[in-house]
């Protein structure tokens, strides 16, 4: 899968995914990432669609988990 290069959990709830974003931007930017607005696009639909379609949305006290793996040739988030 590559390098875990962060991890953070958040609340599920809609006010997260711009914590998740700029998480998620601040991890790729130490590693001399610079053009990040599609990542940060897809960060935005993964964390919504996770809050608004699971249980960690529907749950008070749900958590989704954000992780930015890097393999070498491409970055992912999970």
């Amino acid at each position: 899968m590559g390098d875990l290069l962060g991890r953070i959990d958040l609340p599920g709830r809609a006010e997260s995914v711009k914590i998740a974003r700029a998480y998620v931007r601040s991890v790729l930017y130490r590693t001399g990432r610079r053009h990040l607005g599609d990542v940060e696009l897809l960060v935005s639909e993964i964390f919504t669609n996770a809050v608004r379609h699971s249980e960690s949305g529907r749950r008070p006290d749900g958590v989704v988990t954000v992780r930015v793996y890097d393999d070498g040739a491409t970055v992912r988030s999970r």
